[in-house]
């Protein structure tokens, strides 16, 4: 028999030998071109933002975020936005030759959602799209801290 109880934002059950087993909540990613998010989405991602955030300005957080190109969305499975990864592109020439440069900023993820992978499999795609896109040219990536709280 097995055994199922929640204890705030935790699920747990028992198997037959009476062990406890936390079970991750699960999240779906998307990667998105920033300009097709709606105003919406915006308010979602800013709610999840100044949770972790204080003294912060939607009309900044807004400017930032349009200032990326691509954003990489973490959602529940009622779609609820519950963390997020902006991306921007770029060529830039180091050495004399060119690289393409995937820069990964501002990523937060709500703490009742940690430990999935969802994201990680989401960057891995877009880090190997960009490859395909430029065959022929070193891909390099660009973090600033993870902001994972």
């Amino acid at each position: 028999m097995y055994d199922f109880w929640v204890e705030k934002t935790k699920i747990y059950h028992t198997n037959k030998n009476g062990y406890f087993l936390k079970i991750k909540k699960k999240l779906f990613s998307s990667t998105f071109e920033i300009r097709a998010l709606t105003k919406d989405q915006h308010l979602e991602m800013f709610k999840i933002f100044e949770m972790y955030y204080e003294h912060t300005k939607f009309e900044v957080f807004l400017n930032d975020l349009l200032s990326k190109q691509k954003v990489i969305l973490l959602c529940d499975k009622e779609n609820n936005i519950r963390g997020f990864s902006t991306l921007t592109e770029f060529q830039l020439e180091i050495e004399g030759k060119v690289h393409h440069i995937i820069y990964s900023g501002d990523t937060i993820i709500s703490s009742d959602f940690r430990g999935t992978s969802a994201l990680t499999m989401e960057f891995l795609k877009n880090i190997i799209q960009a490859k395909l896109k430029n065959i022929r040219t070193p891909v390099s990536v660009s973090y600033t801290h993870l902001r994972a709280h």
